[in-house]
């Protein structure tokens, strides 16, 4: 039912789930970011694999919090 009183025609939702649709990707770029940046840090320093671990660590975390905060903006949009 297409009318002015459908809910699924305000705009908040259509950023709502814009917002979500992001999360797998950035749960997916962080680490690769956070293995590719370890690697390149690591192979002048002779460390290669131990940097790789270390930004992968890294990445995942930053992930975690970004996915966290738009978790939160996406709830504090729905009030």
């Amino acid at each position: 039912m297409l009318g002015p009183g459908n809910p699924w025609l305000d705009p908040r939702y259509a950023r709502m789930a814009a917002m979500a649709s992001v999360i797998p990707m950035l749960m997916v770029a962080g680490p690769l970011v956070g293995w590719y940046l370890g690697g390149l840090i690591g192979r002048p320093l002779g460390y290669e694999n131990p940097a790789r671990f270390v930004g992968l660590i890294l990445g995942i975390g930053s992930s975690i919090r970004q996915v966290w905060q738009m978790i939160k903006s996406i709830q504090e949009e729905k009030r």
